[in-house]
């Protein structure tokens, strides 16, 4: 009772829809899904405890480094926390040897993050200045 769907690979082949379920699943397995880490994980609280001494760098590295959209721009930042990570956090960390681009992605989050929190802070305790007696701004 087993019907068969031809199915058309990319060689020309014509293979069942449930070969090709199974060898995409083959494939999952072998690559691997990255699942983004929760923030209320103990890799994420103790990446953020080693990171919080040098967040105003990080913070201003990162400003300057995507100031500008661009890929090289990203990939220069990317190189930055790598080298940050590999130097400062990797070594003190005691879940053992996680895997690098979950610390990076973490990083940048945290970092990410912090900017957005001081971006805020500075747009809401700056407010416009107006007067009626102040005409120079229409000068």
């Amino acid at each position: 009772m087993s019907k068969k769907i031809p199915v058309v690979g990319a060689f020309g082949a014509v293979r069942s829809w449930f070969s090709d379920a199974i060898g995409g699943a083959w494939k999952l397995m072998k690559q691997g899904i990255a699942l983004p880490v929760a923030k209320n994980s103990p890799l994420y609280a103790e990446v953020f405890s080693l990171t919080a001494p040098h967040l105003p760098v990080l913070v201003h590295k990162r400003t300057r480094f995507l100031e500008t959209d661009g890929a090289s721009q990203n990939a220069s930042w990317m190189l930055e926390l790598n080298h940050f990570a590999v130097r400062s956090i990797c070594p003190h960390l005691a879940a053992g040897s996680p895997d690098r681009k979950c610390v990076l992605e973490i990083l940048d989050d945290i970092v990410s993050a912090e900017q957005g929190r001081i971006a805020a802070a500075a747009s809401a305790s700056n407010p416009p200045y107006t007067s009626r007696f102040d005409t120079s701004w229409a000068i």
